[in-house]
């Protein structure tokens, strides 16, 4: 029964995540494509200042994967 529950969520996420990025797919983000030029490559680097839990980073991986899956992603923690 936990199996089955977890597929329908994972399911629900997956459609989720696709609708959201289904928005800009035709016309693109008129803000990206108006001040980035798309040969452009990016890095971050996200800081806490406290200790803390970092939520959603499941779903982060998700739409990183579901935009371009070569985009590499790594996170490390003290």
């Amino acid at each position: 029964m936990e199996s089955s529950r977890n597929d329908f969520y994972e399911g629900c996420r997956s459609r989720a995540i696709m609708l959201a990025l289904e928005e800009d797919r035709y016309t693109g983000d008129i803000t990206t494509l108006a001040t980035i030029d798309n040969r452009q490559e990016g890095r971050a680097v996200i800081k806490a200042k406290e200790d803390g839990i970092a939520g959603g980073v499941d779903v982060a991986m998700q739409v990183f994967a579901a935009c371009d899956p070569s985009i590499e992603a790594v996170f490390h923690r003290r």
